[in-house]
C-alpha cells in the first residue's frame, strides 16, 4: 500500500520528523522541503510541490459576516479591533527562534 506524508511544517527538522528514509510519497508545501526530500534521495516523481500549505477549504471561504465579528472577537481579546492580529506558532514546544521572530514584528499592541 502507497504511504503518503503530509508536511505540515514548511520544512523538515531532521533527526526524525516529517521525513524518513522509507518508500513513500511526499507532500510539500515550499520549495526547501522539496529540496530536503530530493536530497535524501527520494525519487523527483514521489516528491509533490503544492501551492503552500493545506489547509481546511473553509479557511478559503468568504463570509460576508466575518469581518464584523473577527472586528468584535479581537475588542474582546483587548486588541485594536481596527487592526489585524497575528498568531505565529512553532509546534507544541516552541523553540529559540520564535524569540528572534518576535522581536523582527512590528512594535504594537501585542503579547
Amino acid at each position: 500500500m502507497p504511504l503518503a506524508t503530509i508536511l505540515t511544517d514548511i520544512a523538515d527538522y531532521p533527526p526524525h520528523f516529517w521525513m524518513e528514509r522509507q518508500d513513500q510519497h511526499f507532500i510539500c508545501g515550499s520549495d526547501r522541503a522539496v529540496a530536503q526530500a530530493l536530497a535524501m534521495g527520494h525519487p523527483e516523481a514521489k516528491v509533490h510541490r503544492v501551492s503552500g500549505m493545506i489547509l481546511n477549504p473553509q479557511f478559503y471561504e468568504i463570509d460576508p459576516l466575518r469581518p464584523a465579528q473577527r472586528a468584535e472577537a479581537r475588542a474582546s481579546l483587548g486588541f485594536d479591533p481596527a487592526q489585524p492580529v497575528g498568531l505565529v506558532l512553532f509546534g507544541g514546544q516552541g523553540a529559540a527562534e520564535m524569540l528572534e521572530i518576535a522581536r523582527s514584528l512590528p512594535t504594537g499592541n501585542w503579547c
